[in-house]
């Protein structure tokens, strides 16, 4: 079992990744909202937007991946804020779904469906080390993969000049909650708003942090 740095062919992967983390403890994720379609749909518009060489969060160059034997078991990823304008993220967002034949309307009907994000939404400062999409094979967990994976994400944001790493979770996901704390992380903010929990079946959402 190692942890390797994220290609392109795991894409798939990604997208899976991606999706199961967004869900959390819920039966949709925010990119299902996004698309409104079925969760292939979803996946295919995850993978090509991971595997495509534009600069965003979610690209596979931000992600490490658990790999035993060929199979890959969990992935996250770490990103500074300050290297992707959030302008440029969205019209990464436009550009796969265009790519994938959906229409400018379908795009902002999407947009329009995830908006309630912004009444919860966790600022970040541009130098703090951001954890994101987290996820474990179901078959694979309880083997202390996530806190290898931890380890790892953590040490390669110290290795760039991160002080302090951030990790969001949705209210109610209280075993990534649990994980994140016995990694050391601890609740500093707490957002809520009803029409959030009305559209994503969660009251808010939670940002942990520790130095590092």
């Amino acid at each position: 079992m190692e942890i390797i740095p994220a290609r392109v062919e795991h894409a798939s992967f990604i997208a899976w990744s991606r999706l199961t983390a967004d869900r959390a403890h819920r039966p949709r994720g925010i990119f299902e909202f996004y698309i409104d379609g079925t969760e292939a749909e979803t996946l295919a518009f995850l993978e090509a937007a991971s595997g495509s060489e534009m600069p965003s969060p979610g690209q596979y160059r931000n992600f490490f991946i658990i790999e035993e034997g060929g199979t890959l078991l969990a992935a996250l990823c770490g990103f500074f804020p300050r290297d992707y304008d959030p302008a440029r993220t969205a019209a990464h967002i436009s550009e796969v779904s265009q790519r994938l034949g959906r229409t400018p309307a379908q795009h902002t009907a999407g947009r329009k469906a995830i908006d309630v994000w912004d009444l919860v939404h966790l600022d970040a400062h541009d130098d703090t080390w951001i954890i994101a999409w987290v996820a474990t094979g179901p078959e694979y967990r309880r083997r202390g993969l996530c806190d290898s994976l931890l380890t790892k994400i953590m040490a390669v944001g110290r290795a760039r000049g991160a002080t302090v790493a951030d990790v969001g979770v949705y209210i109610g996901n209280d075993a990534a909650q649990r994980a994140y704390e016995k990694a050391g992380f601890a609740v500093v903010l707490e957002k809520r708003h009803p029409d959030f929990e009305r559209v994503f079946g969660a009251p808010g959402v939670r940002l942990l942090r520790r130095s590092l």
